[in-house]
């Protein structure tokens, strides 16, 4: 799947040519539906058609030339047999863009100049590395979770090595009751276990610090006072990480890669939570954020947006200036995010908002404020 960067590199070559978006999704498990998704595909297909009947001639010739060529190549991809679902970007001169989409989207077709990006904003979530450790106080090994896919990258031991200390000389002194000898070697043992242990742990999270980057989340399992103390250990990021104690050193592949799934939803919606009414007060202080789609999209021209947030209503009700805001956003290197879940102060907010990078000189906050509102469109918000 394309990062953001290149997704904004397609954009800028495509953003002049017409193109046919096509989404699909063929991953139902109900084999009776098994080919709703070209049922569907047909049907949006057909609403362009419509749509268009009245454009010229050239539209619509280069709109029948781009659907032949997307039929034609979903038919040598046989999608039913092959992946969960499809992303084809289709122009006059051919397929220029195609990629497994390995998270459910609904089968749309989208015609217009350059690639429709709201549906991909939607999947890229499904980009950022899940990086999850499971551990006691001997073992930790160590996963990674991305496009759905489960790999194990790395295992790390405590060597426990614990030997009976001997005396001055290499001689056992025997002045002493086996008892307390007895203790003395326990206590001592015990220290070199925590000893390891501690050792472990700094190098599973100077490991797992590595592998996660700046925008992976981190999944802790295992028993409990361990994954306290490897919580410690990787506290500058500890907005990113979540200890889930359901998960220990007996959990299957399954279960793992569930709780990855599980975990990266939970912490992507802490980060948005966190966010939103952050960006909300700065905006209500006329500081570094701005809400609603006037105010985000003046933000934008004047090139000072740093990320931006929308929600599932905004990007399904609004959709030409959710691309506009997707594409603006992009092109200026900030990050785009939908939010899927708990998205109520959003939607109060105009479905739109963004955090600035500076505050522009002049001429931003030169509008009237935006008061924050239960949009009359609400009503018409799906959950996701």
């Amino acid at each position: 799947m394309l990062n953001q960067e290149e997704l904004a590199g397609l954009e800028r070559t495509l953003r002049d040519t017409s193109v046919l978006s096509a989404y699909i999704d063929v991953g139902v498990a109900d084999p009776a539906m098994k080919g709703e998704w070209r049922v569907a595909l047909d049907d949006s297909l057909e609403a362009i058609r419509r749509t268009i009947a009245e454009s010229s001639a050239d539209e619509m010739a280069e709109f029948a030339k781009c659907a032949s060529m997307l039929d034609r190549r979903l038919g040598e991809l046989a999608p039913e047999a092959l992946a969960p679902g499809w992303i084809i970007f289709v122009s006059p001169d051919g397929v220029q863009h195609l990629e497994a989409a390995l998270a459910p989207i609904p089968t749309t077709a989208i015609w217009g100049k350059g690639p429709a990006l709201a549906p991909y904003i939607h999947l890229m979530k499904e980009r950022h590395p899940v990086i999850i450790a499971v551990m006691d106080a001997r073992k930790a090994t160590i996963y990674r979770y991305r496009l759905r896919t489960l790999e194990r990258v790395d295992s790390l031991d405590a060597d426990h090595v614990i030997t009976a200390p001997l005396e001055s000389g290499g001689v056992r002194r025997t002045d002493f009751h086996p008892r307390t000898r007895g203790e003395r070697n326990h206590d001592a043992a015990e220290r070199a276990r925590l000893r390891e242990t501690r050792r472990m742990l700094a190098r599973l999270s100077e490991r797992v610090r590595g592998l996660a980057g700046d925008d992976g989340w981190v999944v802790l399992g295992g028993i409990p006072k361990i994954i306290a103390q490897a919580a410690n250990g990787l506290s500058p990021m500890s907005q990113r990480v979540l200890r889930m104690d359901s998960l220990d050193v007996h959990s299957t592949h399954a279960m793992i890669a569930d709780a990855a799934r599980v975990g990266a939803s939970m912490l992507r919606d802490a980060s948005a939570s966190r966010a939103i009414p952050d960006i909300i007060e700065k905006a209500e202080a006329r500081s570094l954020g701005v809400i609603g789609r006037e105010m985000t999209r003046k933000a934008l021209d004047l090139s000072c947006v740093s990320a931006v947030y929308m929600s599932p209503l905004f990007l399904k009700t609004q959709g030409a200036a959710a691309e506009s805001i997707i594409r603006s956003a992009l092109d200026q290197g900030a990050t785009v995010d939908e939010v899927s879940r708990n998205a109520g102060a959003l939607d109060k907010a105009g479905g739109v908002v963004a955090r600035l990078r500076f505050r522009p000189s002049g001429g931003l906050f030169g509008l009237p404020r935006v008061e924050l509102q239960t949009p009359s469109w609400e009503e018409h918000a799906t959950t996701q």
